[in-house]
């Protein structure tokens, strides 16, 4: 019955042969010796060496094309570059003259216009260009600046540690001729914590809320929402 056990190691395979356990042919019974069979395996001296399904290969190809094939198909809905909406077809160009402030925050649109044109032009849907040249016009006006208390300084409700701080703009994309493309109202926010000089660490959480506002200008205006 010793003899009778197979002596098993791994291997690599041969020629046509996949890696498994080798069996010692030799010390295997008439009956154990059959299913070494030229069908399944090969017997090479003592070993027995399992033979590569070829149902199991035409399996995997089929599986390996099958994924290519819905791969390939499931990209077929994207495209490569910009997607502008429907209604935006014909712009190729937008000029951004500075913004109205409606806010008592000195210099805040300069700051917001320039970021939403750096936005644009890291965003490059639409190329930036001046009045007379572009074909379309955004306007916009700042008209609130909110600061609301996010979090108070422990053991005192009346004091406060951090602000949440955003801005909102309302805006108009006007076509050559006047005519209104799209419109809508934007908001950036961003928070900030209060030292010994609040007017200064708000001042520099502004680009922070400016940056956010801008990207979701142009995104409303690039992608249509």
């Amino acid at each position: 019955m010793a003899a009778a056990t197979a002596r098993s190691r791994c291997c690599f395979a041969a020629a046509g042969f996949a890696p498994a356990r080798q069996h010692d042919c030799a010390g295997l019974t008439v009956g154990e010796r059959a299913e070494c069979n030229p069908d399944r395996f090969s017997c090479r001296g003592n070993l027995c060496f399992v033979r590569k399904s070829p149902r199991a290969d035409s399996v995997k190809a089929s599986f390996a094309l099958a994924i290519g094939t819905l791969c390939l198909s499931g990209c077929l809905g994207y495209h490569i570059g910009p997607v502008k909406p429907n209604y935006l077809r014909d712009v190729q160009t937008i000029a951004v003259p500075t913004f109205k402030n409606k806010t008592l925050l000195p210099r805040v649109e300069v700051l917001v216009s320039d970021t939403v044109i750096k936005q644009f032009q890291q965003d490059g849907t639409f190329r930036i260009a001046g009045n007379e040249n572009a074909d379309a016009r955004l306007e916009g006006e700042i008209m609130r600046v909110d600061r609301t208390p996010a979090r108070f300084v422990r053991g005192n409700v009346l004091a406060t540690r951090e602000f949440n701080l955003t801005l909102r703009l309302k805006y108009k994309l006007l076509g050559r001729s006047g005519q209104s493309l799209a419109g809508g109202e934007v908001s950036g926010s961003t928070s900030f914590f209060v030292g010994s000089d609040p007017t200064t660490d708000e001042r520099q959480a502004l680009p922070l809320a400016a940056e956010q506002l801008a990207t979701n200008l142009v995104t409303q205006l690039s992608e249509g929402w």
